[in-house]
């Protein structure tokens, strides 16, 4: 299937997904999970690359418990330590709790 275009059930026929891929092209409908455009999970794409780079192409792991172990402890170094853009140069754990901050009803 092209790029953007959206999945088709088996509850129907074929020509009528055909349809309703066709009439969703003509009108700019764009598929939500179609991969690297900003309107779609690019965040979470771009943390398994870090992860793929930072871990998991640079050693062998003899048993799933060591994988399991690096991939934490991956996951709380970039959550502490990471400082990223996206966040205002923040660490995750600290956009996570600005956000709260401004979330939190003002006290009178």
């Amino acid at each position: 299937m092209p790029p953007g275009s959206p999945c088709a059930t088996t509850a129907g026929r074929a020509s009528e997904a055909s349809t309703t891929r066709s009439r969703s092209i003509t009108s700019g409908a764009r598929s939500p999970a179609y991969h690297y455009e900003p309107e779609t999970n690019g965040c979470a794409e771009k943390f398994i690359q870090t992860l793929k780079e930072q871990v998991l192409w640079i050693k062998r792991f003899a048993t799933f418990e060591e994988l399991r172990a690096a991939v934490r402890r991956f996951t709380l170094t970039h959550n502490r330590e990471w400082l990223l853009e996206r966040h205002g140069y923040r660490t995750p754990t600290e956009a996570r709790a600005h956000l709260a901050a401004l979330a939190q009803p003002a006290m009178a």
